[in-house]
């Protein structure tokens, strides 16, 4: 199953950066981060689908403190994906607000590297 979200992520990143070529100075940066969310529709006027909870705040967090070009993930998620051949290097300690400083790590290969 996470390998499969893995591989759904990276699909549209690459069909996001094929379809729009002219995006030389655009960069991404992408936080990911894995556990438990709670998920539901809000909004009586103009309803829509949202999720909240922990995991998506470290996921947020580590986008926002996220380079530019890379994948960054905390410790937690990383051991998880080195078991499906996903190699990472120390970014170092990143404050996370309502967590303090968690070490972060940035993607360096996928599998099918």
């Amino acid at each position: 199953m996470r390998f499969c979200l893995w591989m759904a992520l990276k699909d549209w990143s690459l069909i996001f950066f094929e379809r729009l070529p002219n995006l030389d100075a655009f960069v991404m940066r992408i936080g990911l981060h894995h556990g438990p969310i709670i998920a539901g529709v809000i909004g009586a006027k103009k309803p829509h689908y949202d999720i909240w909870g922990n995991t998506v705040n470290v996921a947020s967090r580590m986008e926002t403190t996220g380079m530019g070009g890379r994948l960054q993930v905390v410790k937690e998620t990383m051991d998880v994906l080195t078991l499906f051949g996903f190699t990472f290097e120390f970014r170092g300690k990143v404050f996370v607000k309502g967590k303090g400083d968690m070490d972060a790590y940035l993607l360096l290969n996928s599998p099918d590297d």
